[in-house]
């Protein structure tokens, strides 16, 4: 594979304010990868893919590019759509750093791993530079599989790969006080009916963003399909997944829905499309700004299932109500009690009584 240097600024992904659209100039080219500001990762995914294709071209044997694609095929053949998407912007990110699409894969080090998430401080989450290390072991302990071994070097390599440090952002939103502060910060009457039903339901943001008329049943409750729903999150094949809400939410979708055909998106921004991930996060830097909550867009579903443990609700109901296959998570993650000493005291003065 030929190694690929550049004259002048290293192509990256740019936004121009006129035409409203992200871009990035490839081999004397420009090539638009997204419009609307708040299309920025699907830009970045996009950018990725190029940067592959370009490379894969030339990908030789027994290169990093080279295996990359094989393992590719295989995630296109066992894995969902979605997966297949995500490990292909990582991998391809990954090769798109100085030289790495082009070493052998005798050649892997840690190091190489080590320096691409470091130079992605700036422009990816530090849950994205994790995403980035699982899935680069992912591949690596396929290529030994498929391979019947590494060389020793490639083996020390895949073993001594670390895990990136994840800090779980746990705020959630779990007053009525708190909800009118955030509220009140927000300007767009679209994202405030958004925010309110997320609040009212403990439901995933991607799955409020995916709510179509068709989903919505006469007692207003929501019912995704189990061909809809991502086995991995809904408890495997042959689940649906319902949405209870509480009574503001309730009255929100009530409103909503009037007047939408079966396919249509209950919760649009003002441009009359679905809420992304980027534009979610677009909304909540402002709001933190304003009110100096460190919320994001799970807080509402942090608050929601730490505000019905606080009110005594059974694990397994609250499990229920979000979307989780068992109690697992909630057991493991939500110690919401841990710093209440008013709580505890109280609980242990009963059991005794």
């Amino acid at each position: 594979m030929r190694k690929v240097t550049y004259r002048g600024r290293k192509p990256s992904v740019r936004w121009r304010a006129d035409r409203g659209y992200w871009y990035v100039t490839l081999d004397k080219q420009r090539r638009v990868l997204a419009v609307g500001k708040e299309n920025r990762d699907f830009a970045e995914k996009a950018f990725a893919r190029l940067l592959a294709e370009r490379d894969r071209r030339h990908a030789m044997p027994g290169t990093v590019a080279a295996a990359v694609e094989d393992y590719l095929s295989h995630v296109s053949d066992t894995k969902s759509p979605k997966t297949l998407e995500n490990y292909s912007f990582l991998l391809n990110s990954f090769l798109s750093y100085e030289n790495n699409a082009t070493m052998q894969m005798a050649e892997f080090r840690k190091s190489d791993v080590e320096r691409f998430t470091a130079a992605m401080k700036h422009n990816w989450s530090q849950t994205t530079r994790h995403n980035c290390v699982e899935t680069i072991r992912t591949f690596l302990k396929w290529f030994e599989e498929e391979n019947a071994g590494l060389t020793p070097f490639a083996r020390k390599s895949l073993n001594k790969i670390g895990r990136a440090k994840r800090r779980h952002n746990q705020f959630g939103i779990t007053t009525r006080e708190q909800f009118d502060t955030i509220i009140a910060a927000v300007k767009s009457k679209h994202f405030r009916d958004f925010l309110t039903y997320c609040f009212a339901t403990g439901c995933r943001p991607g799955e409020a963003a995916k709510i179509q008329r068709k989903h919505v049943d006469k007692e207003f409750v929501v019912t995704f399909q189990p061909e809809e729903c991502s086995s991995k999150k809904t408890g495997g094949v042959g689940e649906c997944r319902i949405i209870y809400a509480e009574q503001i939410g309730l009255e929100v979708l009530k409103r909503l829905c009037d007047g939408k055909g079966p396919d249509d998106y209950i919760f649009v921004n003002k441009n009359n499309t679905t809420w992304t991930k980027g534009s979610m996060y677009e909304h909540f830097a402002i709001i933190k700004r304003k009110t100096g909550l460190p919320v994001y867009p799970y807080s509402t579903r942090v608050g929601f299932i730490s505000r019905k443990l606080e009110e005594k609700m059974p694990i397994n109901i609250i499990a229920s109500l979000v979307g989780h296959r068992d109690t697992t998570i909630i057991s493991k993650h939500y110690d919401v009690f841990s710093k209440r000493r008013d709580v505890l005291q109280q609980a242990l003065a009963t059991s005794a009584d």
